[in-house]
């Protein structure tokens, strides 16, 4: 006949010290030809532990789930706590979330550069549009303009008056260092 040999459940740790031992027992396991005792070498043999012996000549090997316990214990919340603590956590963000998007996606007054028009290499005319729901009040706008390599070469605070209208064309001439390639507004806040 052809002996054939069942491959051994793994463990999730190597002992070292006792690798010859291990040895050991495989070739009494291969000389007992299968037979289920053999030379005090039990498969199922319990040790007076209580633990599972598993290999070589009653050498006493803890379950793989108790030797994770151990070295990982249980955390000292447990699970429905964590699974709460988390919940709120995740209202609290989606809440500031919502609010800041809402605060921060409507600005009290804003502004872009409607047009531009570059007259020579030291002057810009640039007119931009401010939207401001309440016209009453004063605002300023930041005006710059960059050259092709995108540095400034001009900037002006440019103030707009209290009007009647809501949206306000105000058209500036910039005088430049060198020659400018764009305009736009940095930003526009109130100033009354």
């Amino acid at each position: 006949g052809m002996d054939v040999q069942q491959p051994e459940a793994l463990t999730f740790g190597v002992d070292t010290d006792r690798l010859g031992e291990e040895v050991r027992g495989r070739h009494e396991r291969q000389c007992c030809h299968g037979r289920r005792k053999c030379g005090g070498y039990s498969p199922t043999a319990r040790s007076p532990g209580g633990g599972r012996t598993v290999g070589t000549h009653n050498r006493k090997v803890t379950e793989p789930a108790v030797r994770l316990q151990q070295r990982y214990p249980r955390s000292r919340l447990s699970r429905p706590v964590w699974i709460a603590l988390v919940g709120a956590l995740a209202v609290v963000s989606l809440g500031w979330l919502i609010w800041t998007a809402s605060v921060h996606s409507d600005p009290v007054v804003s502004g872009q550069v409607a047009s531009f028009r570059v007259v020579s290499d030291t002057r810009i005319d640039v007119t931009m549009t401010v939207d401001r729901p309440d016209p009453s009040i004063p605002v300023s706008c930041l005006l710059i303009a960059q050259s092709v390599d995108f540095d400034r070469v001009a900037e002006q605070n440019v103030a707009v008056e209290a009007t009647a209208e809501r949206l306000v064309d105000v058209t500036v001439s910039l005088t430049t260092l060198r020659r400018a390639t764009s305009a736009s507004v940095k930003n526009c806040v109130e100033s009354g």
